[in-house]
């Protein structure tokens, strides 16, 4: 929700994140660099960490996953992200 309230990112777009996609403070998207809000670090950084707690071994490339997608290589549906808003 951070990322959709405080950058914009669509819902689509937050589904096809990859872990990649953040770093070093910034989003990376669409071939820009997109500084994250103080607060936005702060949640994904919460999510890695249960994330990893949670799905130790998964191999699931996306920066959200779910106890459905985990096993695979897929993003999470709409419906998903659109529960968590």
């Amino acid at each position: 929700v951070a990322l959709i309230v405080y950058h914009g990112v669509s819902i689509g777009a937050v589904r096809r994140l990859l872990l990649t996609d953040i770093q070093d403070r910034l989003l990376h998207q669409d071939e820009r660099e997109i500084p994250l809000a103080p607060p936005v670090r702060t949640h994904v950084a919460a999510y890695l960490d249960e994330r990893a707690i949670t799905w130790p071994a998964t191999a699931n490339p996306h920066l959200f996953i779910n106890s459905r997608s985990a096993s695979r290589d897929t993003a999470v549906g709409l419906r998903w992200v659109q529960l968590k808003i």
